[in-house]
This record gives structure tokens, sequence and C-alpha cells, in this order.
């Protein structure tokens, strides 16, 4: 670990108050309002099938501080592995409130 990172660590004694589940997520739908921000954070298997894993709220303020914490770890990412690139978008569909799923989620198309 280098020394940026030491002092990037949080310090002190970490208490999980009950055990939490740790879990992978290909998908997160984010809403907001005046007050707060809304993640939801889903497993998404196929075109109609996903799993609620979980929902976050945090304040704007948080949402903000994330937004810049994970532009710092995307930075650091891309300078040790390598650019990131981001799937084209996909046109909109008629459900405008469903969930986007991962282009790499798609069924291949059959000829």
């Amino acid at each position: 670990m280098s020394d940026d990172e030491k002092k990037e660590t949080l310090q002190g004694n970490f208490v999980e108050s009950v055990p939490f589940p740790t879990f992978y997520t290909n998908n997160i739908q984010i809403n907001h309002s005046l007050f707060d921000f809304s993640f939801l954070v889903m497993d998404r298997l196929d075109q109609e099938s996903f799993t609620i894993r979980a929902r976050v709220l945090m304040s704007p303020t948080h949402a903000k501080a994330l937004l810049n914490t994970l532009q710092i770890q995307v930075t650091k990412y891309e300078q040790r592995f390598g650019e990131l690139a981001l799937p084209k978008k996909r046109e909109a569909t008629d459900d405008a409130t469903a969930p986007e799923q991962p282009p790499s989620q798609f069924p291949a198309a059959e000829s």
C-alpha cells in the first residue's frame, strides 16, 4: 500500500452492528428528491428478471462525496489497468421506468 493510499484509508475501529451481506451488482437505479438520493441495488439476470439486493438512501451532500470518491478510484484503476470503455447508449424504450440492463446481459441475436 502506497503512502497516499495509507493517508486515504479510514482509521479507527469498525464494528458491524449486524452481519451485512456482500454481493455483486450489475444494475443500480438512482433517483433523487430535494432531500435525498436513493440507490436501488439489483442483479439483472435477463431482460425481465432482476433481484433487488439493497436500497441505499443518502443526503445530496453524501451523494456528491460518493461521486467524487468514485471518480478518484476509477482514475486510479485506469492508471493501473488501462482506460475503461463504456458501451454505446441504447435507444430509449417504451418502459422508461424499467432499470437499464448492461448490453453484455442481452441474449445473443438469432440469425
